[in-house]
């Protein structure tokens, strides 16, 4: 886990599905909005938050953001340590926690807490902290309202997080095709 604090001027961010497949980064980020606001499209959607806000990040999407002068702190987990507790470990882009709803409350108190603490964390102690982080993450993400067009059919789940995992695995494959994946994965090319 990465916990890290930065206060910048406004900043342009933009990931490209090119920049993705060459970092092969597979992690999820949250970022605590102490001050400033975010606007972020992703997949045609588009998102703005402020101050006091909780916001989602996946490394694995594509991203194109704007940020006025802000102060955040951001926490980096793994996908794999992360996603098996998630319901919709595929929607973490762009998805926002309410902060004054229980388990919102709960992460941001304890994310405040965790960086003023971890620098005097022995290492028995820290990975006790670092699972209840990603637990306490993963109870206020399973909790985001769904969007419209954002209902998942939870019998592919399972599917989903296999054919993901595989292309994780495979990314760095100068040959790597629809057909290739829809053929190592079982499914069919339209069901892909």
């Amino acid at each position: 886990l990465v916990l890290s604090r930065c206060t910048s001027g406004g900043q342009k961010f933009d990931r490209s599905s090119v920049r993705v497949a060459q970092d092969s980064i597979d992690h999820y980020m949250i970022q605590f909005f102490l001050s400033g606001t975010v606007d972020m499209t992703w997949r045609g959607r588009a998102t703005r938050m402020g101050p006091g806000g909780v916001l989602g990040f996946d490394f694995v999407e594509s991203l194109d953001s704007s940020n006025t002068d802000f102060d955040l702190l951001s926490v980096i987990i793994p996908r794999r340590r992360l996603a098996p507790l998630l319901m919709r470990p595929e929607a973490m882009q762009g998805a926002l926690i309410d902060p004054h709803g229980g388990a919102g409350r709960l992460l941001t108190g304890y994310v405040a807490t965790l960086f003023q603490v971890a620098p005097t964390l022995d290492p028995v102690e820290a990975g006790p902290a670092a699972r209840s982080l990603i637990e306490l993450t993963a109870l206020a993400f399973n909790g985001v309202v769904l969007r419209d067009g954002d209902i998942p059919d939870a019998g592919l789940q399972p599917v989903l997080l296999r054919i993901q995992a595989w292309i994780r695995d495979h990314l760095h494959r100068h040959d790597l095709s629809p057909e290739m994946i829809a053929d190592r994965t079982g499914v069919s090319r339209a069901q892909l």
